[in-house]
């Protein structure tokens, strides 16, 4: 098992992180850890743990989540790769879990526990493909007056509870084992979304293979959620939205839909503003939800 965490200024979680692995995964594993330059003290806190299993590459600059974990990936030695945010913590068993489910459904291509808050309560860490339509009902606030409708909010999945393991389009990135053979063969995460929708992409590329994305309630992970975004809260907005767009532009490609990518690329800007206008507004607990 090849573990693999992206650091950035993550001092506040980075410790408990790598704590919880080594208390409830006893089985084979190695850490590889990539910092992108953080200037807090995120170094030396992950240096007070660093052993055998635990490699660390300080790169000179930020290079952002998603060149950063293919660099990791180029040197893991593990059959199965989990992907895991600094602000993550390891449930007992909840590695072990994972890779019993994926070994026993081949159908499986990545895998993903339920994510909780520290004080237990459910993360929606499940989403569909985003959609012209999701965009449409974005913009006029139609998933806000219908929150829990699959037809205005389905793509944030406001008709699921969490509570149910199946198949779905998407998880959230911050904790999902794939197998590196798997991982390679799709020639890794597209750097060309730098930190989002890396994870979406990498999800429909192995949709599109026949593979199943798997969520499932029976592994609990805890999850501080958004605590490196809440940080970068109005680059973020922006940057995710541009990625969104690109994902478009890539999976969405006839003529018809190229038009709508245009059109709805428009569209989008007067939703940045209202978003980052929420998150200015918004106490930081609803930011987190939204952001996952």
């Amino acid at each position: 098992m090849s573990i693999i965490i992206i650091t950035f200024n993550s001092e506040g979680y980075i410790e408990n992180c790598i704590s919880s692995i080594k208390k409830n995964y006893k089985k084979n594993y190695e850490i590889i850890i990539i910092d992108n330059n953080s200037s807090d003290n995120t170094i030396n806190l992950i240096n007070r743990h660093v052993d055998s299993k635990i490699k660390l590459i300080k790169n000179e600059r930020n290079y952002g989540f998603t060149k950063a974990v293919n660099q990791a990936v180029k040197i893991c030695r593990g059959e199965y790769i989990l992907n895991l945010n600094p602000d993550v913590q390891i449930l007992d068993k909840s590695i072990e879990i994972l890779i019993e489910i994926m070994n026993t459904n081949k159908s499986i291509g990545i895998i993903s526990p339920q994510l909780v808050f520290p004080n237990g309560k459910i993360q929606y860490s499940c989403r569909r493909f985003p959609t012209h339509w999701n965009i449409f009902t974005e913009l006029f606030f139609l998933n806000q007056f219908w929150p829990k409708s699959k037809l205005f909010n389905g793509w944030k999945m406001g008709d699921f509870n969490h509570k149910t393991e199946m198949s779905v389009d998407q998880t959230a990135g911050a904790a999902f084992i794939i197998k590196k053979e798997l991982f390679d063969k799709l020639c890794g995460f597209d750097e060309s979304f730098p930190m989002f929708f890396s994870d979406v992409d990498l999800c429909k590329r192995v949709k599109n293979l026949n593979l199943d994305i798997f969520y499932t309630i029976k592994s609990k992970m805890i999850h501080i959620g958004g605590s490196s975004i809440y940080k970068y809260k109005i680059s973020s907005i922006i940057t995710s939205s541009i990625s969104l767009i690109k994902f478009f532009f890539k999976h969405y490609n006839s003529k018809f839909n190229f038009i709508l990518n245009i059109l709805y690329s428009c569209l989008l800007i007067p939703i940045i503003i209202v978003r980052i206008v929420k998150s200015l507004i918004l106490p930081r607990k609803l930011f987190q939800r939204e952001t996952l």
